[in-house]
C-alpha cells in the first residue's frame, strides 16, 4: 500500500507542477468561447464585403464562409463564430506553450500574462466578428 500511495504522490506531484497551468489555461480560454459564442455573431462595418465575396478582399477568408455557408446553410455565421473562436484559442494556447517550452518560461509565469492573451482574444480578435 506504500508503494501506492508514493506512486499517486508522484503523478500528483507531476500533474500540479506540469499540466495545471495549462488545465487553467485551457478552462479560461474554454469560458472566453463560451462567452463569445453566447454573443453570437458581430457583423461590423466592413462584413458586408466579405460575405459578399468582393473582388477586393482576399480570397482566404471569404472562401471559408463560403464553405461554411454550403456545410451549414443559412445559420452558417453562428458556426462561423465557433469555428474563429476554437481556431483563435486554439492558435494562443499553442504560442503560449511554445513559449514556455522554447524559452524555458515556467507555465506558471505564463498565468501571470494570461489576462493579456485573454484580452485579446476577446477584445482585440473579436472571433465573434464576422
Amino acid at each position: 500500500m506504500a508503494g501506492f500511495s508514493k506512486i499517486y504522490m508522484k503523478k500528483l506531484k507531476n500533474l500540479i507542477q506540469n499540466q495545471l497551468p495549462w488545465i487553467i489555461i485551457g478552462g479560461v480560454f474554454f469560458l472566453g468561447s463560451i462567452y463569445l459564442i453566447h454573443k453570437g455573431p458581430f457583423i461590423g462595418n466592413d462584413s458586408f464585403d466579405y460575405l459578399e465575396m468582393d473582388i477586393t478582399r482576399s480570397a482566404g477568408y471569404p472562401f471559408v464562409l463560403f464553405l461554411l455557408r454550403k456545410i451549414f446553410g443559412e445559420n452558417y455565421l453562428f458556426y462561423t463564430v465557433i469555428f474563429q473562436v476554437i481556431t483563435n484559442a486554439v492558435i494562443i494556447i499553442y504560442f503560449l506553450r511554445s513559449l514556455s517550452e522554447n524559452y524555458n518560461v515556467n507555465a506558471y509565469k505564463l498565468l501571470l500574462l494570461l489576462p493579456f492573451p485573454l484580452y485579446y482574444f476577446i477584445e482585440i480578435v473579436a472571433p465573434n466578428k464576422i
